[in-house]
């Protein structure tokens, strides 16, 4: 319950460093934070021209735009 959903706790990871009591997490694709409950999405900043519809992709960095005609 410590990490976000879809993310991979390490509960034993405080034992590797001295002084971190608290699991580690491995994210998932698009999420951020100590926890994992951060949300990063390239669409919030409407990137497509002329009302097209954007849509985050698998690959890194990138996103798809949905052109209208």
């Amino acid at each position: 319950g410590y990490c976000a959903p879809q993310s991979l706790c390490k509960p034993n990871y405080h034992q590797l460093l001295r002084g971190n009591t608290t699991p580690y997490c491995i994210c998932p694709l698009n999420r951020l934070g100590d926890r994992c409950d951060i949300v990063h999405d390239y669409c919030h900043i409407t990137p497509c021209l002329n009302n097209g519809s954007c849509y985050s992709t698998s690959a890194p960095d990138t996103i798809t735009c949905i052109c209208t005609e």
